[in-house]
């Protein structure tokens, strides 16, 4: 059986097991989950590597970044990414065991591909199972004087390395809005840039259509009330119990229990922090 197959076979698996638990008890879900999305991502790494194994590589301190053609960029990816690589690291006290691994895609298909995507717009940057995909800034950084400026702040490297630094601390167990308002919260904090800052009128989200049906809710919106959310919660509590959170998900509870355990507060009583 090749890995794409055993892929396909652990995913189906993974169906099955999230559906007899959720019958179960509905936090056994988070805890099969900090189980199995590690093994999950293991296969699919190895998957994307093999794929792209004609990408040229570029060794930084912390790094392995794979690019096709353009070594420039691939050696100002790693120039940014050692750059925020201490501070990520430092904020979230966490700091990957091995290095971590980057694409450089020079055409939106292809980062589509490799992450299993539809086609279409492609994002700026993607993480996905363990590894950070982003798309060449020549792709779509208009004013090439300030290519790098760009690139570095507006781009997508703090905020997908935020991702796998989440992904690693939870195992994988946490709520789509909770490591979008992180990484967007990180590049806040770390670059200056606020990211929808030209959203905050648009209109709010309640706590539940947030963390149920995030991927339903208008993108702009979802991460815009994502962002405002982690930074409450930051401004109030500390972003020490942040941390919290992310170390007891990533020990197999669920964001219910998890904000319990954290911020001594019931989850959906967050809809009253003070969101300006």
């Amino acid at each position: 059986m090749n890995k794409r197959s055993l892929m396909i076979l652990l995913c189906a698996l993974v169906v099955c097991i999230v559906t007899i638990l959720a019958a179960i008890d509905v936090n056994l879900i988070s805890i099969a989950k900090t189980t199995l999305v590690p093994v999950f991502n293991n296969i699919e790494k190895d998957r994307i590597i093999n794929n792209f194994s004609d990408y040229d590589e570029l060794i930084t301190e912390h790094f392995i970044i794979k690019y096709d053609d353009q070594q420039h960029i691939a050696e100002l990816t790693g120039e940014i990414l050692e750059k925020y690589y201490e501070d990520v690291c430092q904020m979230y006290r966490y700091y990957p065991e091995n290095k971590s691994i980057i694409f450089i895609h020079n055409d939106e298909d292809k980062l589509l591909d490799a992450v299993g995507l539809n086609k279409g717009n492609a994002p700026l940057g993607v993480y996905y199972s363990g590894t950070i995909h982003v798309l060449n800034p020549n792709l779509w950084v208009k004013d090439n004087n300030r290519l790098e400026t760009i690139y570095e702040k507006k781009g997508p490297i703090v905020h997908e390395f935020t991702h796998l630094i989440v992904d690693d601390i939870t195992n994988g167990n946490y709520p789509m809005w909770f490591t979008e308002g992180l990484a967007l919260y990180t590049e806040y904090k770390l670059t200056g840039f606020e990211w929808g800052k030209e959203n905050m009128n648009n209109h709010k989200v309640n706590i539940k259509d947030l963390n149920d049906n995030f991927n339903k809710l208008d993108v702009d919106v979802a991460y815009r009330n994502s962002f405002e959310l982690v930074k409450d919660i930051t401004d109030i509590w500390g972003f020490n119990k942040v941390i919290d959170m992310l170390q007891f998900l990533g020990d197999g509870n669920d964001i219910r229990k998890s904000t319990k355990a954290a911020l001594k507060i019931n989850f959906y009583d967050l809809k009253n922090v003070d969101r300006k």
